[in-house]
């Protein structure tokens, strides 16, 4: 099975001294290919690139899916975006709720042609909700709630699987999961994304 993620900087492991949830699912699925020996074989892509929205995922998934295709192997699509859809700089957004919803339907279109095995991860909360910035974005976690809420309800109107962490980070207590910055997952919040995506592909190895 070979594995390719499409996201954003939480995805490519912001503020995880392990790499992020992304670089442990790797780990793992690499730990069973050996312990087997070959007889569950798999290839592992992370394809994220910080601050990415919908918008630049979108433009780039096709040449890069096409770079990295084989029907030999049958593929896994995760997508994790949508907090840097949302933020904002001098009142702008960077894309609007009809535009991060006809990107992620053009996506799920597009992903399908490749696999069915589609996997979209929603957006962790914010430590606080408050009026965040980093790097001159504005951050707001209603806002995102509401992006998340957009990309859960178009996934899954698109037939595909789509995982939310809020309410898992909410239940464990966020403060606990996000780091220094009060936007990005800590150690422990990724390991909590880990142990949620990696149960979903269990899933498709059944």
């Amino acid at each position: 099975m070979r594995i390719i993620v499409f996201g954003d900087s939480i995805a490519g492991g912001s503020w995880d001294s392990r790499g992020g949830w992304a670089a442990r699912l790797n780990v793992e699925l690499l730990t069973r290919s050996v312990q087997t020996k070959g007889a569950e074989m798999f290839q592992f892509m992370n394809l994220s690139i910080g601050g990415n929205n919908s918008t630049n995922i979108l433009s780039r998934f096709v040449t890069e899916t096409d770079a990295r295709y084989s029907s030999r192997w049958p593929s896994v699509l995760i997508f994790a975006y949508g907090i840097n859809d949302h933020r904002h700089r001098n009142d702008k957004v960077d894309t609007s709720l009809v535009n991060f919803k006809s990107n992620t339907k053009k996506i799920i279109e597009l992903a399908k042609e490749y696999t069915d095995k589609i996997l979209f991860v929603g957006s962790p909360p914010l430590a606080k909700d408050e009026l965040r910035n980093f790097l001159g974005y504005d951050f707001n976690d209603q806002r995102i709630k509401k992006y998340d809420e957009v990309l859960r309800e178009s996934v899954e109107t698109g037939g595909v699987k789509y995982v939310g962490l809020r309410d898992k980070f909410e239940k464990v207590g966020v403060n606990k999961l996000i780091s220094f910055d009060d936007l990005h997952p800590n150690d422990a919040g990724h390991q909590l994304i880990y142990e949620i995506v990696d149960k979903e592909i269990q899933e498709y190895l059944k």
